[in-house]
């Protein structure tokens, strides 16, 4: 059975299309009442489940429009939406040609129970007509629920205003976390010189530039890696577009001009299609990690030197007692020689 869905909650429309999509359903989506008119027309769908308080056009006049298309004026019709007058939603909806309505919420069983007993009613009724006394009976009414539906959608704007103030707080919040932590955490574009468009707070003591002169300089980062390391990092972003995650050493100059060692890991993030979207990189500094490597080789390279040095020495020796055996046994021979002439 092909639906639509017409509800402007995302997250509603989302659990909504799951439970019918689980139970074997094609799902048509539609974020209000004009799209929803839209999407019926070219869609013809089996059934349309809708919201009753929406913006643009609300549940009740898409309802009205459906009923007045020929085209589409036969397709059941059930609202899935919370009161807020008591019931007199539901009795509106009713007169004015909807098949059902179900209050908000349900369990997604119980959801899809309901809407198997309404098709089944509608299946055994003739069609109801939407009469005009029927209209005049619920005018005032109707006039009364746009004011409840102004009254929402300000409601609605207080919510927004409220979830912008909590956002900016965790927003503020996790700043204060990234600017704290010992990781340095930047995003950027996936495309060379892959420019970076976000960098935390804390990279003002990791490299000696504030955070905004990293966004607003193109070709900062790469511009500052050491040229020794440049050509091994381009090799390493194609490895992280083959795999979607590299790990980097890279020697960075901050803004005194000298340099510093960067242990990098680099993410790449795809939207739903797979298409890159961003380069995420948390960066650590790795400087006297790598001095005291760079002190460690030098000693192995001392002590190997120094090795060799033993080893030749022991050869040499060998080599000197084995002169001094073959001497001594000319010796030996000598004296014998002698003693015998003596004789």
């Amino acid at each position: 059975m092909r639906i639509l869905i017409v509800e402007d909650n995302a997250d509603d429309r989302r659990l909504l299309k799951y439970n019918l999509v689980y139970h074997g359903n094609e799902v048509i989506e539609a974020s209000d009442g004009l799209e929803g008119l839209e999407k019926a027309k070219t869609h013809k769908p089996d059934l349309i489940i809708s919201d009753a308080l929406m913006p643009r056009m609300d549940g009740f006049q898409f309802l009205r429009a459906v009923r007045q298309d020929e085209s589409i004026k036969k397709i059941p019709f059930i609202f899935y939406s919370a009161v807020y007058t008591g019931h007199d939603e539901a009795r509106l909806a009713i007169s004015l040609g909807a098949d059902e309505f179900i209050i908000k919420p349900k369990e997604p069983n119980e959801f899809w129970d309901e809407i198997n007993s309404t098709l089944e009613v509608l299946s055994l009724k003739r069609e109801k007509p939407v009469t005009a006394e029927l209209l005049e009976e619920h005018k005032e009414f109707l006039e009364k629920y746009s004011q409840i539906v102004a009254a929402k959608l300000e409601e609605k704007v207080r919510e927004l205003e409220t979830a912008k103030k909590e956002i900016f707080a965790v927003q503020q919040r996790l700043q204060y976390l990234l600017s704290y932590a010992p990781a340095v955490i930047f995003s950027m574009e996936v495309e060379p010189p892959y420019d970076i468009t976000f960098i935390s707070e804390n990279a003002a003591a990791q490299t000696g530039y504030d955070a905004l002169y990293f966004v607003e300089n193109r070709n900062f980062w790469a511009d500052n890696i050491h040229p020794e390391n440049s050509d091994r990092i381009l090799k390493e972003f194609a490895q992280l577009f083959e795999k979607g995650q590299t790990v980097f050493e890279c020697r960075f100059r901050r803004k005194d001009g000298t340099y510093i060692w960067l242990r990098d890991d680099a993410r790449l993030v795809r939207d739903d299609n797979g298409k890159p979207m961003e380069i995420v990189v948390s960066s650590i500094e790795i400087t006297e990690r790598k001095t005291a490597e760079e002190e460690t080789q030098k000693k192995m390279e001392e002590l190997e030197k120094f090795y060799e040095a033993s080893i030749g020495r022991e050869l040499k020796m060998k080599e000197l007692k084995h002169e001094i055996e073959k001497l001594k046994h000319e010796i030996e021979r000598l004296t014998a020689e002698l003693e015998k002439y003596k004789k």
